[in-house]
């Protein structure tokens, strides 16, 4: 059998399960008595086992692509993802900007740069440091 069917009867079954758990309980609460309590227990203890094994077969259907998203490879590799997102985006953004016509010294153009520019240079400088960083972080640790 394979493991997807076998993880659906073991579905099928916890449902079969909690149903006789729930007749019992409304027989419980029709009677008055507490005279099914042991066959109350046997029923919580085979979905108990059902649901173990159904967990079991579940982790036969994972992927061998599967990752534990608490796993720091994995978030350092999410966080380099997004930071050269980030910095292609500016830099998108910086190759739309027009060169000014003269610029005589290193100061006065950034005296002159207008506020978008600022704003550019600031997201691609820090987006730059936070690559940095999570490669450093993810080659060492």
């Amino acid at each position: 059998m394979e493991a997807r069917e076998e993880a659906l009867q073991a579905g099928n079954d916890i449902a079969a399960e909690y149903q006789e758990l729930f007749k019992l309980m409304m027989e419980g609460l029709e009677n008055g008595d507490n005279s099914n309590k042991e066959k109350l227990n046997g029923v919580v203890q085979k979905i108990v086992q059902s649901v173990t094994a159904l967990a079991k077969k579940a982790q036969g259907l994972k992927d061998g692509d599967w990752v534990d998203p608490s796993d720091p490879t994995f978030i350092a590799e999410n966080e380099l993802n997004n930071a050269a997102k980030s910095i292609e985006a500016a830099a998108a953004k910086l190759a739309l900007l027009k060169p000014r016509r003269e610029v005589n010294t290193k100061v006065t153009y950034l005296i002159n740069i207008n506020y978008n520019q600022e704003i550019i240079f600031r997201d691609l400088r820090t987006n730059f440091s936070k690559f940095i960083r999570l490669s450093i972080f993810s080659f060492t640790g």
